[in-house]
């Protein structure tokens, strides 16, 4: 007599374990969707993209042309010249539009530099402090303390005093700035994973610590440094907007949104209110977009909201 497998019970330990897997990623993207505010995010971001990635074909003119016959044209009119502005132009007479879209190409894109720069060092930072702990863990940590100590606007002040404004130099502040909150969430994680049965398991078995760590461990924090990515993309946007507001951040040859607000500040008050609305809108619109794509990420990846 041949023996029947359990109800239930699967003839391939492989098929057991890709099973729920599959499950989990079949049921994640209805999950995430059901959420109008996640939904709503998502498309907003998709929106942002797309317009930064067709700037050049989207905008009617270059960011820094410029056309003192049509300055401070209000927005929806057109000009002495017979040209049709859409957010207006600026006190030199550089159409507005085009400097919005152009500036999302250089806001964006320098946070998203900026999260993979930083987020990489703070993640290998916190898998090696929170699995060797002593030394490392003690020594990493007072880093961090240490620059939490410094302000990042006084931090950014200094490093561009020194070596001038620039993009790449501007991404590596961001960094700085972002790779603590990395590193202490994946060193808490880290710390409760080392002694779990699994990594118990495949240290008995013979396997050395980068397998565990990279194996075992990485594969089980992925879903709180994704959710912590999607949430720090909208604080880069603030920081970068900030120091470009400030004359820290993106040179004058590369408008962001933050140079694009301050240029206009000093023409608000002479009735030319969309100098600073239309780029303060595409920075709150961004990062209220960011947020919502990031919390309907938590809600779909964070098991214990499924309760």
């Amino acid at each position: 007599m041949t023996s029947q497998p359990l109800p239930g019970a699967t003839t391939s330990g492989r098929a057991e374990e890709t099973t729920p897997s599959r499950a989990r990623a079949g049921t994640a993207v209805p999950r995430f969707f059901r959420s109008r505010r996640a939904a709503g995010g998502l498309f907003v971001l998709l929106l942002i993209a797309l317009s930064a990635v067709a700037a050049p074909l989207l905008a009617p003119t270059g960011p820094l042309e410029m056309n003192p016959r049509i300055r401070l044209v209000p927005p929806l009119q057109t000009s002495a010249v017979g040209s049709f502005h859409l957010f207006g132009t600026d006190h030199v007479g550089r159409d507005l539009f085009s400097r919005v879209l152009y500036g999302g190409r250089i806001s964006v894109s320098v946070a998203l530099t900026a999260i993979l720069l930083g987020g990489s060092f703070g993640v290998v930072v916190g898998l090696l402090a929170g699995y060797y702990g002593r030394g490392l863990d003690a020594v990493a940590m007072r880093l961090a303390d240490l620059q939490l100590a410094i302000p990042t606007i006084l931090l950014a002040i200094a490093i561009v005093a020194v070596v001038g404004r620039d993009l790449v130099v501007l991404s590596v502040i961001l960094a700085i700035s972002t790779w603590i909150i990395f590193a202490r969430t994946v060193r808490g994680t880290t710390l409760a994973l080392r002694e779990s049965a699994f990594v118990e398991a495949a240290r008995a078995a013979g396997a050395g610590d980068g397998r565990i760590i990279v194996r075992h461990i990485l594969r089980n924090t992925w879903t709180p440094i994704i959710v912590l990515a999607s949430q720090q993309v909208a604080l880069m946007i603030i920081l970068e907007s900030s120091l470009s507001f400030i004359g820290a951040g993106a040179p004058a040859t590369s408008p962001s949104w933050g140079s694009i607000v301050a240029d206009g500040r000093d023409y608000v008050l002479s009735g030319n209110w969309w100098l600073t609305t239309f780029p303060g809108l595409a920075i709150a619109v961004s990062v209220l977009a960011i947020n919502f794509f990031g919390d309907g990420l938590r809600d779909v990846l964070d098991p214990r909201l499924r309760i």
